[in-house]
């Protein structure tokens, strides 16, 4: 902190941190003073027998044991823990919620990081009102006026795109507000406290003296906050719930800024409902949600797909005390008309995503002052040291939760590993024309989404948009084209940024209840007679060279039968007991993994094996070493029994192989 700070914090703390070689010691007489003055370096002599000196631990420890010192330590260092002396800081419970007087003995802000605010302008300069926003404003001397509470704050040039000249003089009262939140003078002994008041705050107006505004004015002034040094942008404005129209060149500037590590915070909406308004829906934005004093999501707080972070926006269930306190004068009402008087300036509690959302941008300007400017590192560093609110992990009311600013500014945590996916079907969907999917991330993932699912299938490919069950798990779907294999190949990044990517394969059949269906897979031939289930339906058959996996649905109406080109000495089931066979066929019951054991026997032989098996064999057989190196190889015609040999001592795998099937057999040589 700087060191006029001292003569004004209320609030004066000690912690411990030991530095070089000074001790301080408690001598016991004037003689003993003159010792220490021979042994040590005296730096300075307090009272009642103190004096601080450096010297070695050993020549200190020496020093009391011979009775010259009572005591010695290392000194402390003090340090004063900020608590600002504005007059109304203690209704600022926003403030105490985010533990802002920890932050500020981190950073109240740099003086070369700049906030774009785009909103109804900001009461930030003295200036005659010209001649075509005089209707549009009350004033009694014809002027706007600069809040008595902003006397310190720092502002750079701005635009007012709403009567295209360069003066945003706040005709509302919101961007007002906006501004106090984030950087509102502070320790002024007036008024309320800004949360980053060191950093600068650029105004541009894109909503006129009603609050309201259009996607172009909105869009420009994304490029114009972006083109003249804006380090991070903040919206508390948006558009009806879930629509997009119109609202595409807001989306290419959000990206463009996103591009030169600018985050663009947008405030989620206050129709209360379950989706987010636009600009806030877009994946590429810092969503911000509104919380209450009690740490729950404020009913008006929309939520949904897309949500980001939430932070204090305040409700009327205790007015005032819990809505949000700053400056600004008296604003234009829309119910009865009448128009913001921009010469009377006092301080007012607002609610709303509004208020929340420049909390989460004065964190940003936070972090950017302290050289954390990366837009995946910003986003990873408040994702992931959140205060998790609502269910387990991100969810859709309060997506990661509310930032821990102080622990985003001093941990060095960081990660740079990708993401993981395990991809699972769920339990036989009845047939529809749709798959289910399930996807289990090992980590959290950026807005809470996964960023694509293609499935492929004989050319057909399809994207899957996959909602969020819970911590981490998400459900999407995707349509059934044909009989084989299905590729669901999943991309995601982690709330760093880091991108992760995984492909899945499963083989899938539909089963129709008019008809027999046979699906064959390998040397298996798998056999569903007619009305073997109750409805058309899906099934999902791996195999592998140990068996195979059947998802199959439990009410069947009739026997599922397995059939082998080459004989099968037993079936092991999923739960351990042996499948016996049914003449030639085995009876599939449940779902899940069987083993197959070959009837093949091996006999062994000097330097060599014989294979003897009850049917006739065709194809190659392959001998390979346990590394998977080929020792011999051998073609088959129609044999039951095939003898190798000259083979050494050792370990080997026989690989029995045609069209239909694949058999390893382990066998040794002694």
């Amino acid at each position: 902190m700087h060191k006029k700070i001292f003569l004004l914090f209320s609030i004066l703390q000690i912690f411990m941190v030991a530095y070089g070689n000074k001790y301080i010691v408690i001598y016991k007489t004037s003689r003993d003073l003159n010792t220490l003055s021979s042994k040590v370096d005296i730096l300075n002599v307090g009272i009642h027998n103190l004096a601080l000196v450096r010297g070695d631990s050993v020549t200190i420890k020496n020093l009391k044991k011979d009775g010259y010192i009572k005591f010695y330590e290392k000194p402390a260092k003090a340090k004063a823990f900020f608590t600002p002396n504005d007059y109304y800081y203690g209704y600022q419970w926003d403030f105490n919620m985010l533990n802002m007087e920890n932050v500020w003995d981190i950073t109240m802000g740099a003086s070369n990081v700049i906030i774009g605010l785009l909103d109804t302008g900001v009461g930030y300069e003295n200036y005659t009102i010209p001649s075509y926003e005089q209707d549009e404003v009350v004033s009694g001397d014809g002027q706007y006026h600069i809040g008595s509470d902003f006397n310190e704050t720092t502002f750079v040039s701005g635009y007012d795109y709403v009567h295209d000249d360069t003066h945003p003089n706040d005709e509302n009262g919101h961007g007002t507000h906006v501004a106090g939140t984030m950087a509102e003078a502070t320790n002024n002994n007036l008024g309320v406290a800004g949360m980053a008041p060191n950093v600068k705050i650029m105004p541009v107006q894109v909503l006129d003296y009603k609050g309201e505004g259009d996607s172009y004015a909105i869009a420009n002034g994304i490029y114009f906050a972006c083109d003249h040094g804006a380090d991070v942008i903040n919206l508390s404005l948006g558009g009806a719930p879930g629509d997009s129209t119109g609202w595409h060149v807001v989306h290419l500037a959000i990206v463009h800024a996103c591009s030169l590590n600018i985050p663009v915070v947008v405030a989620t909406g206050n129709g209360g409902v379950d989706e987010l308004s636009y600009p806030a829906a877009f994946i590429e934005t810092f969503a911000c949600g509104a919380l209450n004093y009690d740490k729950e999501r404020s009913a008006y707080s929309q939520y949904g797909r897309g949500i980001d972070f939430v932070m204090p926006g305040g409700d009327e269930s205790n007015y005032p005390n819990h809505m949000i306190l700053q400056q600004t004068f008296r604003g234009y009402n829309s119910e009865y008309g009448s128009l913001a008087r921009v010469d009377s300036f006092a301080y007012y509690y607002y609610e709303g995503t509004s208020m929340a959302a420049p909390h989460l941008t004065a964190a940003i300007a936070l972090l950017k002052s302290k050289g954390i400017n990366d837009i995946n590192k910003i986003y990873g560093k408040l994702a992931y040291f959140a205060t998790d609110l609502g269910s387990t992990g991100y969810d859709r009311y309060y997506g990661y939760g509310l930032p821990d600013i102080y622990t985003a500014l001093t941990s060095s945590y960081s990660d740079n590993t990708p993401p993981s996916f395990n991809v699972y079907l769920i339990e036989n969907p009845i047939f529809e024309g749709f798959i289910n999917v399930w996807i289990r991330s090992n980590e959290e993932l950026m807005n809470g989404v996964i960023d694509s699912v293609t499935v492929e299938n004989n050319g057909n490919v399809q994207m899957s948009r996959c909602k969020l069950l819970q911590d981490r798990l998400f459900a999407g779907k995707f349509r059934f084209f044909s009989d084989g294999s299905y590729n669901v190949c999943v991309y995601g990044r982690d709330v760093w940024g880091n991108s992760g990517q995984k492909s899945t394969v499963f083989s899938l059949y539909k089963i129709p209840v008019s008809e027999e269906k046979t699906v064959t897979k390998g040397a298996l031939r798998f056999i569903f007679p007619k009305n073997a289930v109750e409805s058309d339906c899906i099934v999902r058959i791996e195999k592998d060279n140990s068996g195979f996996s059947i998802s199959i649905p439990e009410a069947t109406k009739k026997p599922i039968y397995l059939e082998s080109y080459i004989p099968i000495m037993f079936l092991m089931a999923p739960d351990g007991n042996t499948v016996k066979p049914v003449g030639n066929k085995f009876v599939i019951g449940k779902s899940g993994y069987y083993k197959l054991i070959w009837d093949i026997r091996s006999e062994m032989l000097k330097g060599g094996i014989k294979l003897l098996s009850k049917s006739n064999l065709s194809g190659t057989v392959s001998v390979v070493s346990l590394s998977g190196r080929l020792i011999r190889k051998k073609y088959l015609s129609d044999q039951r029994e095939i003898i190798i040999k000259g083979m050494k001592r050792g370990i080997y795998f026989a690989v029995i192989k045609n069209k239909n099937f694949t058999v390893r057999k382990r066998f040794s040589v002694w």
